[in-house]
């Protein structure tokens, strides 16, 4: 278990939540769909499929995060403009 938390912003939090996902669902997928343990002569199986699901939304969440974090900088940057002409 990681002791830090994953924070909305800084260096890295992206990579983090993407790995923390990649660790639950990878732990889920040793459990089969009816709860029973995994069969014996492939227990890489769901496993390997739900890596392979993560890795295709990859992709996706890092857009998704980099698009979120580009538009508060927006905010951000608006804010503070109009922070300086009103001290002005």
């Amino acid at each position: 278990m990681n002791p830090r938390p994953i924070l909305p912003c800084g260096s890295g939090c992206v990579e983090q939540a993407f790995t923390r996902t990649h660790r639950e669902a990878a732990n889920k997928a040793t459990v089969m769909s009816d709860g029973s343990a995994p069969r014996t002569e492939r227990p890489w199986r769901a496993a390997r499929t739900q890596v392979q699901k993560i890795s295709r939304h990859k992709l996706r969440f890092m857009l998704m995060a980099s698009t979120l974090a580009r538009a508060a900088e927006v905010r951000l940057r608006a804010l503070a403009y109009d922070a300086v002409g009103a001290a002005a």
